[in-house]
């Protein structure tokens, strides 16, 4: 596989404050409960952001900031962890943000994100960003983007372009950019909502119908399935006990584009996918069996 010019990868994608609420007892309707509040950084660009420079790779994060206090807690996590915000805009509004309550288990009970600053994102700031991005070896995108400002990216890009499809809602952005993908990382949901193929290789092959060169569905637990025009099969998941699984998708695309700037096969690319779930998982204190 071509090995591309540049090290660097530019992510144009999500960047938000998380909010989590942990109670340490059931909670109860209307009702105050003891527990934990949490605040991280998050969003699927920046996660995958994350990830990539902590392998090492210099990464550039293409994102809008709101001017209030967030922003600043925001950009100072993302200079700790290595991501660039050097050409994120900043612009008049609320950062983004995602707020969940999870039960005394640790599993959700629900969440609400509040991504409308990204809404505003145009295809004018896109084509400001371009000649910048084309100076990246691979670029990756999420589709938090608003479709105009997503079609923008792909139709004008001049370096490959990973897609991560984001969820089944959002994933109805990319039917009108997949022939212009170099790759495409929907999990299993995603990828049957959009193929309308329950069996990832069917749904694969869809993809690849439509002019997307390499397909990598996720498939949780077990495992990854892989295919481009000369290959394609499935990859089984490392048997691990995990209290949370949560970001696992994001870490595999991490692993996946740094495959792809290192020049390697498709079903490598999906090895070294999985390899970041495994490191991402254990990370977050979970244990192989």
């Amino acid at each position: 596989m071509k090995r591309f010019p540049s090290r660097s990868v530019a992510v144009v994608g999500g960047l938000n404050l998380d909010i989590y609420a942990i109670p340490d007892i059931p909670p109860q309707p209307r009702d105050s409960t003891p527990g934990r509040v949490l605040l991280s950084v998050g969003g699927v660009g920046h996660n995958i952001a994350r990830h990539l420079a902590a392998m090492g790779v210099e990464t550039e994060l293409y994102t809008l900031l709101g001017d209030d206090s967030t922003a600043a807690f925001l950009k100072a996590r993302c200079a700790r962890e290595g991501v660039g915000l050097s050409h994120a805009l900043q612009v008049h509004g609320r950062s983004c943000a995602y707020v969940c309550q999870h039960d005394e288990n640790g599993d959700m009970l629900w969440g609400l994100n509040d991504m409308a600053l990204l809404d505003r994102l145009t295809p004018a700031h896109v084509e400001d960003w371009l000649p910048r991005i084309n100076r990246a070896g691979l670029c990756v995108a999420d589709a938090n983007l608003p479709q105009p400002a997503l079609e923008a990216l792909v139709e004008n890009a001049r370096v490959p372009i990973l897609l991560d499809p984001v969820s089944c809602f959002k994933a109805d952005r990319t039917r009108s950019v997949l022939a212009g993908l170099e790759a495409v990382k929907p999990n299993e949901r995603e990828a049957a909502h959009l193929s309308g193929q329950s069996d990832p290789a069917r749904a694969a092959e869809w993809f690849l119908r439509q002019g997307v060169r390499r397909v990598f569905i996720s498939l949780g637990a077990q495992g990854v399935y892989f295919a481009d025009a000369n290959e394609s099969g499935s990859l089984s998941a490392s048997r691990l006990r995990t209290p949370n699984s949560t970001g696992a998708g994001d870490a595999m695309v991490a692993g996946i584009a740094r495959g792809m700037l290192e020049g390697l096969s498709t079903q490598d690319c999906a090895s070294l996918g999985q390899q970041a779930v495994i490191s991402h998982l254990i990370g977050q204190g979970g244990t192989l069996l």
